[in-house]
């Protein structure tokens, strides 16, 4: 379920009740509350945020997200580098999609383009996403 709204500053943001069948980092909670820049207000007014992956109701997919703001804002780590849509593969196995067209990184070494679509095994996102878990958790 989402509602778009102004929030107490005037941005328009998207909040997200979001149900939660995993947690890999932090606390695991059955829902989530989940508030996003951006939206179309019923007037028709909205804000576009250039690389924030849209959300649509009923996808299953894993989101990298930031802590929330002091306005409780979040955004997907790396824009659409953050989610990963999970779909059924052609071999009956759950695979990860993150569609990154049209994105351009920008790192120390220049721009780099983003590459398109991805498509892993979930499985491999899951044991990656565990590695880089339990190596940040090494590191406090």
């Amino acid at each position: 379920m989402s509602r778009t709204l102004r929030d107490a500053h005037g941005m328009i943001v998207t909040d997200y009740e979001v149900e939660v069948q995993r947690t890999f980092i932090g606390e695991h909670h059955d829902r989530r509350s989940l508030r996003l820049p951006g939206g179309v207000l019923p007037s028709g007014e909205g804000l576009m945020i250039p690389g924030l992956p849209p959300m649509s109701p009923g996808e299953d997919v894993v989101l990298a997200l930031s802590a929330a703001g002091t306005t409780g804002v979040r955004l997907t780590t790396g824009l659409t580098q953050g989610k990963f849509k999970i779909m059924m593969g052609t071999s009956g196995l759950p695979v990860a999609v993150r569609d990154g067209s049209g994105s351009t990184l920008v790192t120390t070494q220049g721009f780099c383009d983003e590459g398109g679509i991805e498509v892993m095994p979930y499985a491999e996102l899951v044991a990656r996403i565990q590695a880089a878990a339990q190596a940040a958790g090494e590191g406090r």
